[in-house]
Parts: structure tokens; C-alpha cells; sequence
């Protein structure tokens, strides 16, 4: 027999409908297996939707976070916009103009902040870990291939180097703005920057000072 699953979806990262990072947010979990969230992810087909357990010994809500493909350990938008549901549906406490919460992500414990007014979230903040930086990388021709672009548009006084506050990230400076305008990622490509499954759940972020 069908069941239904409560969700809500939302807007992250703006101040207006349909733009920002669409995000599901799928707010009684409790019964759902790993691949049943895994299967509505998929059918969501956004970037990630977020799945909220319930509240372990200490009154944190889990919340797990997949991508159409697999899950993640954490990840930005997911937190904010999964704390704003939670908080405009008033199971986050606004007591005060600025609340602190803990959500348990794949990571560990992760504390988001929402400012509100009259018990109505205004924004959230969510706390990173210390950044962890990993190898630095000289293959400019193979990134570059991957994004489309050509290996002069990546800036050579600065380090194509992966960053990590719990999800690693490949940063790669690029010389313009127009070089950023060009990219556009090739799948075969990106797949031979890594070398096993956990490294290729990493994103790509191109940058410019």
C-alpha cells in the first residue's frame, strides 16, 4: 500500500521564489530506510535532500543529506535550509532574536544560529569546522579539460588544492571572469581527477579573486 512522507521544499541562498538551491527537506524520516531516501533523492533529482531523524539523548535532530547518486557527509545549503524548515515549523525553540541548535550531520555534531523576529526565522548560520587542506595539484591540463576551458584560463601563482570542512573540495583559481562564464564540466573528464568513489562525492569549485 502507498505511505506518505511529509516533505517541504525550499529556496537557499535567496530572498525570492524559484531562485537560490532548491533543497527537499523531507521532515519525518523515521521510517525510511537508507535506500528509501535514497530512492526519493533520486526522484527529487535536486543537488541534495535532507532527511530529519528524530532527536537523539541530547535534542539534536539527525539529519542525513543525499545527492540523486549517494549520500554525503555534509554539506552547506542542506544544513541552512533544513534548520530554517525546522525552525519555521517551530521545532527549533526561537526564544530569543538569536537561537543556537545542533543538527547531527554525517560529521558529527554541527551548530547553525537562526536570527528571527517574533519567533519567525529572518537567516541562519551554520558553524564549519577548522579547514583541512590537502594536496596541492599540478595537473592543470586535466582540470582544466574538465571544466571545459583551457589550461592558461587557470591562474599559475595559485594552487589547484582540495579544502575540506568535512565535504573536500577541489578549489581552482581561474585567471577571469569570462574564463568562469566558459566552463562546463565534463563528466568523463571530471571522473579521471579521482581516484576512488569517496574522492569523486568531493565537488569542484572554480574561484577568482
Amino acid at each position: 500500500m502507498p505511505r506518505k512522507t511529509p516533505f517541504t521544499l525550499v529556496d537557499v541562498f535567496t530572498s525570492r521564489p524559484f531562485g537560490g538551491n532548491q533543497l527537499a527537506v523531507f521532515t519525518d524520516a523515521a521510517t525510511l530506510s537508507a535506500s528509501d531516501m535514497q530512492e526519493l533523492a533520486h526522484e527529487m533529482n535536486f543537488s541534495e535532500s535532507t532527511f530529519v531523524m528524530p532527536a537523539d539523548s541530547s535534542g539534536a535532530r539527525r539529519v542525513r543529506i543525499f545527492t540523486p547518486r549517494r549520500e554525503i557527509p555534509m554539506a552547506g545549503h542542506p544544513t541552512v535550509g533544513t534548520t530554517w524548515v525546522l525552525a519555521s515549523r517551530g521545532e527549533v525553540a526561537l526564544a530569543s532574536a538569536r537561537v543556537d541548535a545542533t543538527l547531527q550531520l554525517g560529521i558529527g555534531p554541527v551548530t547553525v544560529t537562526i536570527e528571527n523576529t517574533g519567533g519567525r526565522p529572518d537567516f541562519v548560520w551554520m558553524a564549519h569546522r577548522e579547514a583541512e587542506f590537502g594536496a596541492k595539484r599540478d595537473d592543470r591540463e586535466r582540470v582544466a579539460k574538465a571544466l571545459g576551458i583551457a589550461a592558461t584560463d587557470i591562474r599559475d601563482d595559485l594552487p589547484i588544492q582540495a579544502v575540506s570542512t568535512g565535504l573536500p573540495i577541489l578549489f581552482v583559481p581561474l585567471r577571469t571572469v569570462d574564463a568562469l562564464a566558459r566552463c562546463c564540466s565534463n563528466g568523463a573528464a571530471l571522473t579521471t581527477l579521482f581516484e576512488t568513489v569517496d574522492q569523486m562525492q568531493a565537488r569542484l569549485y572554480v574561484c577568482r579573486e
